[in-house]
């Protein structure tokens, strides 16, 4: 698991990139990293569904933050519901030191 003063220093650590590729490349780094880690990962949730806010899906690292608790698996497929509904961004850790997630990661996606 990767600690929360370790995410925030990741984050933190944007600010020395110097290009808007730079920058969403690191941003896909930390994301995978949270993947990697086997993260559970918290969804701010309506109902039964994801929460979507101005095309916006919430998610965040850590207990306590916001949302509520399931596998990366099951984050999957909310993601998927999400972009099928018109999300374009996702935000990671709002209220915290945050990150915005642009869809897609990939300019090949």
């Amino acid at each position: 698991m990767i600690t929360l003063e370790t995410l925030r220093e990741q984050i933190n650590s944007l600010h020395r990139l110097k290009t808007d590729v730079q920058i969403q490349s690191e941003i896909q780094e930390i994301f995978y990293d949270l993947i990697y880690a086997d993260q559970m990962l918290y969804v701010k949730m309506s109902s039964s569904v994801p929460a979507i806010s101005q095309s916006t899906l919430y998610l965040y690292s850590h207990p306590g933050m916001g949302g509520e608790a399931h596998e990366y698996a099951d984050v999957l497929q909310m993601s998927v519901y999400a972009l099928r509904n018109g999300v374009e961004k996702i935000i990671l850790n709002e209220g915290d030191k945050w990150i915005s997630i642009s869809i897609p990661f990939d300019p090949n996606f």
